[in-house]
């Protein structure tokens, strides 16, 4: 099923469907595993003792682009480890010492959810959900809090804020919308609001009505199953659209799709 804005362990079909239609057109191309994020339960060993790292006396909160670093980041940025110096991009451990880097605090190199998860295909607005899943495992097993509990307290704190940001940045690739809307402000588009939300075109409006309409008046779980099934094709059909988009480098036109 289309998911709920709200959650009801015995929901009556036609009013969970009706409360659908009053979320938000938009929420037709929310992804079953936008909740996935908060869903994973992950155990972890905990480490030994380490070593507190020596931080850069110098640090660059701003690091200049250069192109010419070890492992810079797509956008061109290097950042210079806080324990060894090493130039890198922006990754949760240094290559060459190990050493847990503050990613949370890099929001202005211009790497995107892509990056975070390492995906090579950059040209591709669908992505590869059980891929994004493994990756995302493979991520919090490293800095999952609870990993680094015997670890110097700057570095409980690092670890904790770059789960928070693996978190966030997991829940806005799994979400068509949200990831459109990222993709679109790193190229200075911005089609969403301080919330994530917007008011969406006038047709959209009317076409979610109709849909409202077709449900206050359907009479069995059958019929609301074929509008469910009707409503979650056209999202999908968007989606396709978003894809084609992206690829053609339409900005413009994926800014439109996003408010649908």
């Amino acid at each position: 099923p289309i998911p709920t804005p709200d959650h009801n362990p015995n929901p009556n079909p036609k009013m969970q469907t009706l409360r659908l239609a009053r979320a938000a057109p938009r929420l037709l191309l929310r992804r079953r595993s936008r909740t996935a994020a908060a869903a994973l339960t992950l155990t972890h060993p905990r480490l030994s003792s380490s070593t507190k790292p020596n931080p850069d006396p110098n640090p660059s909160p701003n690091p200049k682009p250069n192109p010419n670093a070890d492992d810079a980041c797509p956008s061109g940025h290097a950042f210079p480890c806080g324990t060894c110096g090493h130039k890198q991009k922006c990754a949760f451990f240094c290559p060459s010492c190990g050493a847990m880097q503050p990613v949370f605090e890099r929001g202005t190199c211009g790497c995107t959810v892509y990056d975070t998860f390492g995906l090579q295909d950059r040209d591709s607005f669908n992505i590869d959900q059980k891929a994004i899943e493994e990756k995302y495992r493979e991520l919090q097993s490293k800095l999952h809090p609870d990993r680094h509990m015997t670890q110097a307290e700057e570095l409980q704190e690092m670890a904790q804020q770059n789960a928070a940001y693996v978190n966030r940045q997991y829940s806005i690739l799994l979400d068509p919308v949200a990831r459109a809307a990222h993709l679109l402000e790193q190229r200075g588009i911005r089609v969403l609001d301080e919330e994530n939300t917007t008011q969406p075109p006038m047709e959209v409006l009317m076409e979610a009505m109709e849909f409202r309409e077709r449900l206050s008046e359907a009479t069995d779980s059958g019929a609301l199953g074929a509008i469910q099934q009707e409503a979650q094709g056209l999202a999908n059909d968007v989606i396709g659209l978003m894809d084609q988009s992206w690829k053609a480098k339409d900005f413009d036109r994926l800014a439109e799709l996003t408010l649908r």
